[in-house]
């Protein structure tokens, strides 16, 4: 019965069929219905796997299984990264068992209707893409559809979030600094954090992330309008390097920091060693940021102008 089984198995080797092309033995097995002559096949999308030899040639088994995926999506597109990049769109916005649901669906984004269909997806987004690209939402509050999704470099992506969880910045790249009285302003440009400043308000300060992003990025995540001359032109001098350890004038100005003077830096060195107003009374005398004021106590600011003088706390 063995010999038998392999001069069977052995007459088919080399033969295809459907999509499937037999390359050699496989044991036999016990079905239910009787003793069946299996055979090892390839399959022409390059899965290799063992069939019972009568499905092949009445055409029952056709392939490995991506001949009925392929007929299901009609695209012939199943095993590819552009597939793959919708079936996971779709995963986040619908299936609540998603650990990024929360972030998605659960939160009330979603994709168009049409893009239900991953040739309607396709059809919509096949220009631009690159398979280093990710897809990615240009508002991050609205949902899946054309004119709100780009393909997108990581770093994109990256930058296109949300506050995280629990911040209680009102503003994305807006860090409210209670001790040191201080509202700045950050953005990541290359892998780095950009300082863009201290602002006297915290919807100043949006701006001037929003300003930052628009000239790296494209877009204004904080939804604000252009900052007035002054704070743009801050801006632009921090992104190009320019402003770096540079303070402004406060009167009549968004910035919160002033220009200081070594004779104002020794006065406030003394005054905060003296410990008859605090750091904060000081800062506002100065017009200054009350993390200024600590960093000259410390000699981390103008150190050589305040190195002769005796520590008088």
């Amino acid at each position: 019965m063995e010999e038998v089984q392999k001069a069977i198995q052995n007459e088919y080797i080399g033969q295809k069929f459907n999509r499937l092309t037999i390359t050699g033995e496989a044991p036999h097995k016990v079905f239910p219905t009787g003793r069946k002559t299996q055979v090892e096949a390839v399959c022409e999308c390059g899965n290799t796997g063992v069939y019972v030899l009568a499905t092949l040639k009445n055409g029952n088994t056709k392939s490995c299984g991506c001949y009925n995926k392929d007929r299901i999506t009609s695209h012939g597109m199943y095993n590819t990264r552009q597939y793959q990049t919708w079936a996971d769109m779709k995963t986040r916005c619908d299936n609540v068992n998603h650990k990024w649901y929360p972030e998605y669906g659960g939160r009330g984004i979603t994709y168009i209707e049409s893009w239900a269909s991953f040739e309607n997806f396709w059809e919509d987004m096949q220009d631009g893409y690159e398979d280093h690209l990710t897809i990615d939402r240009i508002d991050n509050d609205l949902g899946y559809y054309k004119e709100n999704c780009r393909w997108a470099e990581p770093k994109y992506q990256s930058h296109n979030q949300r506050k995280s969880k629990g911040s209680k910045n009102r503003y994305l790249g807006v860090r409210v600094d209670d001790n040191c009285d201080s509202i700045s302003a950050r953005i990541k440009r290359e892998g780095r954090s950009v300082y863009l400043g201290s602002y006297l308000t915290e919807e100043i300060a949006a701006k001037a992330y929003d300003d930052a992003s628009e000239i790296i990025y494209g877009d204004r995540p904080n939804k604000t309008s252009p900052s007035d001359d002054e704070t743009l032109k801050l801006v632009k001098d921090r992104l190009d390097g320019i402003a770096n350890g540079l303070s402004f004038k406060a009167t009549g100005s968004a910035f919160k920091n002033a220009v200081l003077n070594e004779e104002q830096a020794v006065e406030i060195y003394l005054l905060a060693h003296k410990g008859e107003l605090t750091q904060k009374e000081i800062a506002a005398k100065f017009g200054i940021i009350q993390c200024m004021v600590s960093a000259i106590k410390r000699r981390a600011s103008w150190a050589e102008a305040t190195k002769d003088i005796e520590n008088t706390a």
